[in-house]
């Protein structure tokens, strides 16, 4: 009796010795650490809504770029809606724990953020009144019912003015710019098209010269960061129409109309006017005339 007794002790310490090593582990495994409000990187977010106050910005990703969509539409600022949604999955969960008692001003809260994403999930975070020790806020999941503890930089995002969301320089769609026109008075000053190869096609002066795609880098790049101040929506049918500057890309054709000093922008599809330094249009003729000189020589 005694030998049975010694042996069935023995299998009760083998199958907790099974358990605790080999069940428990593998369990563990399957346990999955939330360290972030935000899916992972690997997920991507397709639209963003941010309420603050009065103020409500919707964002959505369209073709790979990110778009303002109310309350004005327009070409959203691409480096800086990733560099938010970058801070805030990199801002660790410090604390979290169930909501119950509202002690963190999260009832109604101070601003809202709403997700999507590709995948299919939706979340709705909640930022409470209250601040947390040590430079730390207190957000809502609004979903699980969850108060995570963040670093308050990881708001900072949701109160900026509407303006820090849309793109500062030329709203141009698309990667790849195909053609570029500039028109003054109804005539075409100059006209830049691809050529074959790694030959650009330029129409200046009454002449088509062909060139290398190489010598336009530079002008590319001011096209790019053709820089707009004071961006205001209207849709005022007054302004006086000077010069056009017409761009095709990969994503469609847009037109830029430029009064006679090159001081102010309008452009019609957006309904949006702008200032702009009137050094910005003049520096793309140059560098059309630069590259043209250069190559006759």
């Amino acid at each position: 009796m005694k030998k049975v007794v010694i042996f069935a002790a023995v299998l009760v310490i083998l199958g907790a010795y099974s358990y605790f090593q080999i069940i428990q582990p593998e369990s563990l495994n399957k346990t999955k650490v939330v360290t972030s409000l935000l899916q992972p990187e690997s997920v991507e977010v397709s639209e963003i809504t941010i309420t603050n106050g009065d103020q409500e910005v919707r964002l959505a990703k369209k073709d790979d770029f990110w778009w303002v969509m109310a309350p004005q539409h327009y070409l959203g600022n691409q480096e800086y809606i990733e560099k938010g949604l970058q801070i805030m999955r990199e801002s660790n969960i410090k604390n979290s724990f169930a909501f119950k008692d509202d002690f963190f001003g999260l009832t109604p809260g101070k601003a809202f953020l709403s997700l999507k994403y590709g995948n299919g999930l939706n979340s709705r975070l909640r930022v409470g009144t209250k601040s947390a020790p040590g430079e730390h806020i207190y957000v809502l999941d609004e979903d699980s019912q969850k108060v995570s503890v963040v670093h308050n930089v990881w708001g900072q995002f949701l109160y900026y003015p509407l303006e820090r969301f849309y793109h500062p320089f030329l709203p141009i769609p698309g990667n790849l710019v195909k053609t570029v026109q500039l028109k003054r008075a109804g005539k075409q000053v100059w006209h830049l098209s691809p050529s074959k190869g790694t030959k650009m096609a330029v129409q200046f002066k009454g002449k088509t010269l062909e060139t290398p795609k190489a010598q336009w880098l530079w002008f590319f790049s001011k096209l790019r960061e053709f820089p707009l101040k004071n961006i205001k929506f209207d849709h005022r049918k007054d302004f006086e129409s000077a010069q056009e500057l017409e761009i095709r890309t990969d994503k469609g054709n847009i037109r830029f109309v430029f009064n006679e000093k090159g001081t102010k922008l309008f452009v019609p599809s957006l309904n949006v006017f702008a200032e702009v330094d009137p050094y910005s249009l003049k520096s793309l003729d140059h560098e059309v005339a630069k590259v043209v000189e250069n190559d006759k020589k």
